[in-house]
């Protein structure tokens, strides 16, 4: 029964930015469908999302909010929110960016 054993789906993510989920079949059982009872457990009930990338395009980070709002519903969590920051690529391409104040008030409104 080793292709019934309960691994997590797999997500592939492509350079294009499609995404690909794959799960786990097994002929004896059918589709496996995952329990995981940390779901309702998870302590944590708040998240943030920090993304930095060298890149402009408008849609860079599109597959990576995809998978955040992906987990935000699995684990029933709430967003405190994002930020998002394009074309940091050198060593000081962020200082004075007002991403470092986006990000510093998104750490304060955890304790809120």
């Amino acid at each position: 029964l080793s292709c019934c054993s309960l691994h997590a789906t797999k997500v592939f993510i492509f350079a294009d930015g499609t995404i690909q989920l794959v799960r786990p079949k097994c002929s004896f059982w059918g589709d496996i469908f995952i329990h995981t009872p940390m779901r309702n457990s998870f302590h944590i009930k708040k998240l943030g999302l920090l993304l930095v990338g060298a890149a402009q395009l408008p849609n860079l980070f599109d597959p990576v909010i995809m998978q955040y709002q992906m987990i935000l519903d699995f684990f029933k969590l709430k967003s405190i929110g994002t930020v998002l920051v394009r074309g940091v690529k050198d060593i000081g391409d962020i200082e004075g960016h007002t991403a470092l104040k986006e990000a510093y008030e998104l750490g304060i409104s955890i304790k809120g």
